[in-house]
């Protein structure tokens, strides 16, 4: 707490002391907090409570509660951590229920052949790269040599995560910037021919038609995107395959061959890129495919911790990116990184290019180009994002005494609550203040708990 007090200014300061020396105040100001579960923008609303009779209609009473605050509900940490980390949870759970069961999803998924895949973008000119913790290799260390505009493409430094200069090209004039934004563009394509032609390659190697194959077996997935510092798109998959017949060709799955059928598919598939930039579209050279172990409960619940974390981010590290350009203008106000702004730049300047109208890029600038949805999963995967915010909702419905006042009786009375919007954000820069120091209290207090949930299931395993 004292390290927050130094940060603020005085002005700040004393709204936090009128909030804590008042003792309706602060009472309020924890209730509010609690319900939104102390959302950095939360959204005020404005409710209203009319007892109707049920037989005539008329309204008996009304009575005008205090401004409710809802959640913002974004997903993007730079914007809102609190709300983040209830949708990292989300993702945690939606990923998990299909790798280990759970969510409506039977336990025996632990036994399913499964892999851990990773599909990175090509390169499009040389970037600065970050040193790993531990390597003695700098960022370039190849032969002395100069692009056609006169500048090194060696590095002899060693960058650590911070560095502003990690993912940053070379030689900015050498970096394809139009294939990096089209790349974006077109990764939701590539990864829907991806899937597609997996469960192809699988029937074939499988010696089934088409139509066996649809009987025969079911691959599902789930998909996180990630932006690297470069600006482009990784891609960060499970698959896993499920056996609905008893047919004996299906005795030849196994993890390890579904993942080297995965990469060679991988490697495979191209989209054409529009008229006006010309060639294809391809993943990258390193394509990591990891096969899970079967019955690893611990392996498989690190991976989707490892995916839910992604599903987070933003398309920059600052956030500067996470509304929607309105124009140039609008664009240079951010006080993005040459890189980055170049980056975005591209994108809405290729729209009106020969090809490109249809991919929507102006729209998708602050996504750099990316077009597609952030975690995506196939339907059999596990449970969806809506059944599990409607459980969290029942949960918390439960944890509220509704009882009407006025004894009147829930037979003969109806209640009805009446909602609309009345403000955004907290009252005052000291509430919000005294908010964020409280989310931060919560989020330790419960990294403290996942960490001795894992040791105590390390310790069972």
């Amino acid at each position: 707490m004292s390290a927050v007090l130094e940060a603020i200014g005085n002005d700040v300061l004393e709204e936090i002391l009128e909030v804590t020396s008042d003792v309706d105040r602060y009472r309020a100001f924890e209730e509010h907090g609690r319900s939104c579960d102390w959302c950095r923008e939360p959204v005020r609303l404005r409710r209203i409570d009319l007892q109707v009779d049920r037989v005539t209609g008329e309204v008996i009473g009304g009575v005008e509660r205090e401004p409710y605050f809802k959640a913002c509900g974004t997903r993007r940490v730079t914007r809102c951590p609190a709300c983040a980390e209830r949708y990292r949870g989300d993702a945690r759970q939606l990923v998990g229920a299909g790798l280990r069961g759970g969510k409506g999803v039977p336990e025996s998924v632990l036994s399913h052949p499964a892999v851990f895949v990773t599909l990175t973008a090509p390169s499009f000119g040389p970037v600065h790269r970050m040193h790993r913790a531990g390597s003695r290799r700098v960022c370039r260390s190849s032969a002395p040599k100069r692009c056609p505009h006169g500048l090194p493409l060696q590095c002899k430094k060693r960058h650590g995560r911070d560095d502003v200069c990690v993912g940053e090209p070379l030689c900015p004039n050498c970096y394809d910037y139009e294939r990096a934004v089209l790349w974006n563009a077109l990764a939701p394509e590539l990864w829907r021919r991806l899937t597609i032609y997996v469960r192809r390659e699988l029937g074939y190697r499988l010696r089934m038609s088409p139509g066996e194959a649809r009987t025969s077996f079911r691959v599902s997935f789930a998909k996180v995107v990630e932006y690297q510092s470069r600006g482009s798109v990784h891609l960060h998959a499970v698959f896993r395959i499920d056996v609905l017949t008893s047919d004996d060709r299906l005795t030849e799955l196994d993890s390890i061959m579904f993942g080297k059928l995965i990469s060679s598919v991988a490697r495979r598939i191209a989209v054409p890129c529009p008229e006006a930039v010309g060639g294809t579209a391809r993943f990258g050279e390193q394509i990591d495919v990891r096969p899970l172990p079967e019955s690893d409960e611990r392996t498989r619940r690190r991976i989707a911790g490892y995916l839910a974390k992604y599903a987070t981010k933003s398309s920059d590290a600052d956030g500067l990116l996470d509304r929607k350009v309105k124009s140039l203008r609008d664009l240079r106000r951010r006080g993005l990184s040459p890189h980055l702004h170049r980056m975005a730049a591209s994108s809405w300047g290729l729209e009106v290019r020969s090809g490109c109208r249809d991919l929507g890029l102006r729209r998708s600038t602050h996504a750099l180009g990316f077009r597609g949805h952030w975690l995506t999963k196939s339907r059999a995967w596990s449970t969806t994002f809506a059944a599990l915010r409607a459980e969290r909702m029942e949960w918390k419905a439960r944890q509220v005494d509704d009882a009407l006042e006025g004894g009147t009786s829930h037979d003969d009375v109806m209640l009805i609550r009446s909602w609309s919007y009345f403000n955004h954000g907290w009252e005052s820069q000291g509430e919000g203040e005294l908010a964020a120091w409280r989310q931060r209290s919560v989020a330790k207090a419960r990294e403290l708990h996942r960490e001795a949930l894992e040791a105590s299931l390390k310790g069972r395993i």
